[in-house]
Parts: structure tokens; C-alpha cells; sequence
């Protein structure tokens, strides 16, 4: 089982920071091999320690490093052997399900795709003529707050590219995280803005749109703010119509 030394998705763990592999592999010195004791499964070990926080165990500021010391001190729950076994088959059999799922909405998506350039024409090359004006004139940009790693655990709620990532247009707000840093009140996020990826570790990422729908469920007053690191956030132009 590989798990990330440096250069890992330490801030979004949601990303996962433990893959498992198989047969004959080379690894480069940029993550730990982990060789289960008997009395470790290591499909097991791999779900516990995949989507893990490890940002106590992690140094550095510009670029997160979680050294052979620190991975050594992370605490893991040790159920007896069997038991292991049932919860990463359990866990196992959910991500298939979540894998068929993403199939057929990948399909939905598709076939929405088909109907609004039945409907509307390719935006691209504009067959019906509709007016075209650039988004900056119907459109404020903004970008959203930067912030440092010691400064994560309170304060204002963000939203990251992990969250632009969901089933549906909206912003998925599971799992915000807050960071220590004075926000203005035109950089807080307003139910109805539309928010693009900036940067992404993968090409088909980047300019990903979600929607933000507010905070319901979420237990939390205070609207969050959008990372500039990988998120933009475009709002409707009060001086348009």
C-alpha cells in the first residue's frame, strides 16, 4: 500500500492520500510503502487510512510533507482481523454502487447535453444567431481568499475544488473546512453564484461550474468563501439586466 509522503491531497483528503497496488511496481521517493503485520488487512488499512486527515502529522508550509516519523504516529482503530475483512467488503461493494452511479449520471449528463443543443443551437458555432455578449458584462469576477496551512480549523467556512465536485450543478457542501483569515464581506459567497475551477490535477477539472444554493442541513449561518487557489467565483452583475 502506497501512501503520500509529499506533494499529497493533505488539505483534501476527500481525494485520498493511500492507494493499494499489485505485482511488480517502482515507487519514486515521493510516498511511503506499507507492508501490513499479520494482523492488518490491508484493503482494510487502505479505507482507514485513504480519506484520512493528516494534517497534524504533516510539516512543511509551502509544500506539505508527512514524514516516515509522522506516518508513524498516526493513530488507526483495530477491530480483530475478521472483522477488518467484513468493513473493507462493505466499503468495497459501495464504491462499486457509487461507480454505476456516476456511469448512468455521466449518461443523464449526456443526454441534457443533446437536448439543449437540440433546444438552443452549439453555443460555439451559434447556428440559431442568438446574441452573444462576453460574460464580463453580465458577470462580476472574483477570486477568493488565501490562506496558509496553519491557518486551517476555524474561522470562515471555504468552499475547495473537492466541493465543486458533486451529482448535480450545485456546490457540494459536505465537508467545508474553516480557515483563520479576515474576509470582507463582498468576498463571502451569495446563494445563486456560480463558481468555476481555476487549476485542477486533471485537464477535464479545470472550468468544472457548480452553483452555490446556500447552506442548508449545514447547521451554519455564516456564508463561506470560495479558495482562489483553484476556485472562481463569478456572481451576477448588479449594473446589467
Amino acid at each position: 500500500m502506497l501512501l503520500a509522503e509529499d506533494g499529497g491531497h493533505f488539505e483534501n483528503p476527500a481525494r485520498g492520500i493511500a492507494y493499494r497496488i499489485s505485482g511488480k511496481t517502482w515507487v519514486n521517493n515521493h510516498a511511503h510503502v506499507l507492508r501490513p503485520k499479520a494482523d492488518i488487512d490491508i484493503a482494510y488499512l487502505c479505507r482507514v487510512l485513504e480519506n484520512y486527515d493528516v494534517t497534524p502529522f504533516v510539516t512543511g508550509t509551502t509544500r506539505g510533507k508527512l514524514t516516515k516519523g509522522g506516518a508513524s504516529e498516526i493513530p488507526i482503530p483495530l477491530p480483530p482481523l475478521p472483522e477488518q475483512r467484513r468493513i473493507a467488503a462493505i466499503l468495497d461493494k459501495a464504491d462499486a454502487l457509487r461507480t454505476k452511479r456516476r456511469e448512468a449520471l455521466a449518461q443523464l449528463d449526456r443526454l441534457a447535453q443533446s437536448i439543449f443543443v437540440e433546444m438552443f443551437g452549439d453555443p460555439v458555432t451559434n447556428p440559431k444567431g442568438w446574441p452573444m455578449v462576453s460574460l464580463e458584462t453580465r458577470f462580476d469576477f472574483k477570486n477568493g481568499i488565501n490562506f496558509s496551512a496553519e491557518q486551517k480549523g476555524r474561522g470562515v467556512l471555504t468552499v475547495d475544488v473537492a466541493n465543486m465536485y458533486s451529482d448535480d450543478v450545485y456546490i457540494n457542501t459536505k465537508g467545508l473546512y474553516r480557515v483563520d483569515v479576515p474576509v470582507s464581506q463582498d468576498r463571502l459567497l451569495s446563494v445563486g453564484d456560480l463558481l468555476f475551477v481555476r487549476s485542477s490535477v486533471k485537464p477535464e477539472g479545470v472550468a468544472w461550474p457548480a452553483l452555490f444554493a446556500g447552506l442548508a442541513g449545514c447547521g451554519n449561518t455564516q456564508q463561506p468563501s470560495p479558495r482562489p487557489s483553484g476556485v472562481m467565483r463569478y456572481q451576477r452583475s448588479t449594473s446589467t439586466t
